[in-house]
């Protein structure tokens, strides 16, 4: 048998041997200026250094931002990547983080979502973009990232508006489980033993009353024949 080489990942899951498309995260060693998240289309390892001709700025996030989502981001996709047996991936301060095309699409939704709303709303988005299935994040992304060009053009129109009003919203809160896992009481159903023997007797009168007189009926019917 013919062991198999393990595959060889460049940041969080990106391979250039499968894609070149890939997102890179510019994260600034210290100060106040601003996280760049940046689409490319071409792979270069001098890309790391300075974005070429063909990125595209994606968005930008100050740092505080970029503090609220980042441990967000980087444990939603962790978790899917040690469930393909690698291990687990770090941000990096001062260097270029390279993403595999659909993480940047994820990351990428959830920075327009938390640019610029009130910072006491960015738990909400994060919690209602954690919610959603990745597939349904990479559709939200194609169909906001059809409605503009630039990073700081339309912020305030169409899709990308309407995505920070969404996740912004309060999320649906969890139906509790206890609701499911009580069990409701049995039903006890009265015992023979447990009938009063008067209403044990009336109830046998009765029976025997009722037989008799469906016998005179059915014998009168058959005499006609």
């Amino acid at each position: 048998m013919i062991a198999t080489k393990k595959r060889q990942f460049i940041g969080f899951g990106f391979d250039p041997r499968e894609s070149v498309h890939h997102f890179v995260i510019r994260i600034p060693n210290e100060g106040q200026d601003p996280i760049r998240i940046e689409e490319h289309f071409e792979w270069n390892t001098k890309d790391t250094i300075s974005p070429p001709k063909d990125a595209v700025l994606k968005v930008k996030l100050d740092p505080y931002r970029w503090g609220r989502i980042a441990d967000a981001a980087k444990d939603q996709f962790n978790r899917r990547i040690r469930a393909a047996g690698y291990r687990s991936v770090a941000w990096k301060n001062g260097t270029a983080n390279i993403l595999e095309a659909h993480f940047g699409k994820e990351l990428t939704l959830l920075a327009w979502a938390i640019e610029d709303i009130d910072e006491n709303l960015i738990p909400n988005a994060i919690a209602n973009w954690g919610g959603l299935e990745p597939e349904e994040r990479w559709w939200l992304y194609t169909t906001v990232n059809a409605t503009f060009t630039k990073a700081d053009v339309g912020k305030d129109r169409g899709w990308r508006k309407a995505i920070k009003i969404a996740f912004s919203e309060n999320p649906v809160p969890e139906l509790p489980r206890e609701r499911f896992i009580e069990e409701p009481e049995a039903i006890q159903l009265p015992q023979r033993d447990s009938i009063p023997a008067k209403a044990t007797s009336g109830l046998t009168l009765k029976k025997k009353k009722n037989r008799k007189r469906n016998q005179t009926r059915q014998s009168g019917l058959f005499d006609k024949l």
